[in-house]
């Protein structure tokens, strides 16, 4: 059997990979030369390693609190204080999750409208007339079997989550 090496075309270069460096068990990382010496070559600027990381971390500290969450069962999560909205609690079990909004005054839900996305929840007209509310949820959840219910001066809203059915099993080569 005639074994011919492997060609690798990256940014317009013609790479061959030996016979034996495709034997190997893992994907050759290694004989790809990403060098300085080849960004000159291409008129490339091969900026410093440590600045894309710098500026990934800097990125990640603006970007990172909007990710930060609990585990939603035992924080509630409430509603930005700059708003003046009442404290918002929502947590979740193993099918729902439930979104708990304290409402003074029963006149409060008249012109309220409640929508959501798979992944957050509007209030229309909350807490003022001409403001909106906007949740983020913890899981995806379906679009349909979402309920509301107003008792006690509480609004309970009840969505149901998306379940993962869709399992894709991964071989191992050895």
């Amino acid at each position: 059997m005639l074994h011919l090496p492997h060609l690798i075309v990256q940014n317009r270069i013609f790479y061959y990979i030996p016979v034996a460096e495709r034997s190997r068990k893992m994907f050759p990382w290694k004989t790809f030369p990403f060098t300085e010496e080849i960004f000159k070559m291409m008129n490339m600027p091969f900026p410093p390693v440590q600045e894309h990381i710098n500026q990934a971390l800097s990125q990640w500290d603006e970007w990172g609190a909007a990710f930060k969450k609990g585990d939603g069962a035992d924080d509630p999560a409430p509603s930005s204080p700059d708003t003046g909205a009442p404290s918002i609690e929502i947590f979740e079990t193993l099918d729902f999750i439930f979104i708990r909004v304290p409402i003074q005054e029963e006149s409060m839900l008249t012109g309220l409208k409640i929508f959501h996305t798979s992944l957050q929840v509007m209030l229309k007209s909350f807490p003022k007339p001409d403001s909106e509310q906007v949740i983020r949820l913890p899981s995806p959840v379906r679009r349909k079997g979402t309920t509301a219910k107003y008792r006690d001066g509480i609004l309970e809203i009840r969505l149901l989550k998306k379940s993962e059915h869709e399992m894709t099993e991964v071989g191992i080569d050895f």
